[in-house]
């Protein structure tokens, strides 16, 4: 295991919601370096394109001054192979309630199975403020022109925004 706590973040994040936020600044208290791994997901068809999500976390990094700690990346394929690419010794994941530790805890198991490196999970629960906040609910809200300001970022609601407009008329 490496020396340097180094953990992964990874997720489709489309889009990056306010609990992603919350989790990620948090976990970078815990490790020395985060990487976000922004999934492609061929079989998905995303709202908002990797790149717009990658620039989306490189600007709040940024406005949080932590830039030296936290980098933002695309992959493709298990995330517990980008942890081993990278050779992070752990995958952060944020949880909400039990119904997300039923998902994640067989990944996390599996993950731990398939890693060479012994790669670990690490749980770690969304504020309580947070909880009701979800991708899918987001996507439906900016569909439905809906106030997105407890769930995402102004400049998140802006992409939301020009991404629907650009798919309603396609």
């Amino acid at each position: 295991m490496p020396s340097e706590r180094t953990a992964i973040f990874p997720g489709s994040f489309d889009p990056p919601t306010l609990g992603h936020f919350d989790v990620l600044q948090r976990g970078a208290k815990l490790f020395d370096k985060v990487i976000v791994g922004i999934l492609q997901n061929p079989e998905k068809r995303s709202l908002l394109s990797p790149e717009i999500r990658c620039k989306l976390y490189e600007n709040q990094i940024q406005s949080w001054g932590l830039e030296n700690q936290i980098s933002v990346e695309a992959f493709s394929g298990l995330a517990v192979h980008f942890a081993e690419s990278k050779k992070a010794g752990f995958i952060l994941r944020g949880v909400r309630s039990s119904h997300d530790v039923d998902f994640e805890l067989p990944m996390a198991l599996s993950n731990r199975s398939f890693s060479q490196n012994d790669v670990e999970t690490v749980f770690l629960p969304t504020a309580p403020s947070l909880i009701h906040v979800q991708g899918t609910l987001v996507r439906q809200i900016a569909a439905g022109g809906g106030d997105l300001s407890s769930f995402v970022t102004s400049e998140v609601a802006e992409a939301l925004k020009a991404a629907v407009v650009k798919n309603s008329s396609s």
